[in-house]
């Protein structure tokens, strides 16, 4: 083989090899992004309960009937609110009615987007099962959608005070200002009662 058709061999070998990473490079820094984010977001939620002094509980799971379960991502005890948290990573944009069945979801480096359940939806199913476990009043409930900060969040907007869809940055302030709202605390006792009957049903009942 003469030094130019191995030049010419090099060429065409490293210009597959780029070609191969630079189509698959998105994929796997999205896994990545995703399998460090998330746990992430569990830290900085918990140092804000920390701080505050509030109950929070992770990963939760509630039957729904006989053949379903629904997962709770935190839960958040403010003095005045619950927070059903529901975390999720997009490496790209949202749009979407807060009362449609489903959202659109359009990923990075992809034209085409994609049906996703509307997540204030799924979390107010959750909300309804804790009410019914703890018998705590369901308008104590903030419906919490925690996505990553650079998600795009294309003019969603939010159907009442009790729902939100918040970026990683501003949950500490956007939690600060609805403690803040002219109400009264919930009780202690029923707050501690409905913290120990969820707690219940995460570790399990105790064998004896």
């Amino acid at each position: 083989m003469e030094p130019f058709e191995i030049v010419i061999l090099i060429v065409l070998i490293l210009f597959v090899l780029i070609s191969i990473f630079l189509i698959t490079f998105p994929m796997f820094k999205q896994r990545y992004i995703r399998r460090h984010l998330i746990p992430f977001f569990g830290k900085r939620i918990y140092h804000l309960a920390l701080y505050n002094d509030f109950y929070l509980i992770n990963r939760v799971n509630l039957k729904i009937d006989d053949d379903s379960q629904a997962h709770i991502d935190h839960l958040l005890f403010g003095e005045k609110f619950i927070y059903i948290i529901k975390d999720r990573f997009y490496d790209g944009a949202l749009t979407g009615n807060p009362l449609d069945a489903n959202w659109m979801y359009y990923a990075k480096f992809t034209r085409r987007g994609k049906y996703i359940s509307n997540p204030f939806l799924v979390n107010r199913v959750r909300i309804e099962k804790l009410s019914l476990v703890t018998g705590l009043d369901p308008h104590l409930f903030i419906n919490l959608i925690v996505v990553n900060d650079n998600c795009l969040l294309d003019e969603i907007t939010t159907p009442d005070n009790m729902t939100y869809i918040v970026k990683m940055g501003k949950l500490e302030k956007l939690i600060k200002a609805i403690e803040e709202r002219d109400i009264d605390p919930i009780d202690p006792e029923q707050l501690d009662r409905a913290v120990k009957d969820i707690y219940k049903l995460v570790k399990g009942p105790e064998r004896g």
